[in-house]
């Protein structure tokens, strides 16, 4: 299989005869620096907001047997999109380019906590909507979301106390 990767980046492209070496390390490192653009305070309330949940949830659970809440700890998306140009041709004779794009989201739930009886006991995760849409000249033309489950579940024995 040919990926796009192998034709842009492979070692005798023109891409690579023109960048160096350093150009892409450099590009890399911009690149790694604005993702992790993270304030530190902003994570540290993010940890602090799960942390009250499970209590909360712990709390729940432990004043009502047989009760089992679930806590999201980690989601992410992927977003994709493409765009082309279509040269219309009528008789040989270009009459107009029209613009095509397809853009799809993924998103993820990757990571819940599984609370019972005041203890967690199971990471589960594994659920996804995929989500996709096409556009001609920047107009909406169709839409579709999906949802998938590819769930995983890791019992923690008897569990881990959270009060």
């Amino acid at each position: 299989m040919t990926t796009v990767s192998d034709l842009v980046l492979s070692d005798d492209s023109a891409f690579a005869k023109v960048l160096s070496k350093a150009t892409v390390v450099k590009a890399v490192v911009d690149k790694a620096r604005a993702r992790l653009n993270v304030d530190v305070r902003d994570l540290l309330m993010q940890a602090w907001r799960t942390r009250s949940a499970l209590r909360e949830a712990a709390r729940e659970t432990l004043d009502t047997p047989g009760l089992v809440r679930k806590v999201t700890l980690k989601t992410f998306a992927v977003p994709w999109q493409h765009s082309m140009d279509l040269d219309v041709r009528l008789s040989g004779k270009h009459i107009a380019t029209v613009t095509v794009g397809v853009v799809v989201e993924l998103e993820v739930t990757a990571l819940i906590a599984v609370v019972q009886s005041g203890r967690l006991t199971a990471i589960e995760g594994g659920t996804y909507k995929a989500s996709g849409s096409g556009t001609v000249q920047d107009r909406p033309l169709l839409g579709r979301s999906v949802s998938m489950d590819l769930r995983y579940e890791f019992p923690l024995g008897e569990g881990i106390s959270l009060i």
